[in-house]
């Protein structure tokens, strides 16, 4: 996994249907996300978040 600053708006393309910012600490409940990213990308951004402020 990898992070970076983005110059510009994210617009989604191709097999892309959807671009949404969310707080991976504050996931809405209507929010429908793929298993890969409930069960191995949030917990990872989780980390890092918390890693990052100490």
């Amino acid at each position: 996994m990898f992070t970076a600053r983005a110059l510009g708006e994210p617009v989604a393309c191709a097999e892309i249907a959807e671009v949404r910012w969310v707080d991976p600490a504050d996931l809405p409940a209507d929010l429908p996300l793929a298993p890969l990213l409930e069960h191995q990308v949030v917990p990872v951004l989780l980390g890092c978040a918390r890693s990052s402020e100490g």
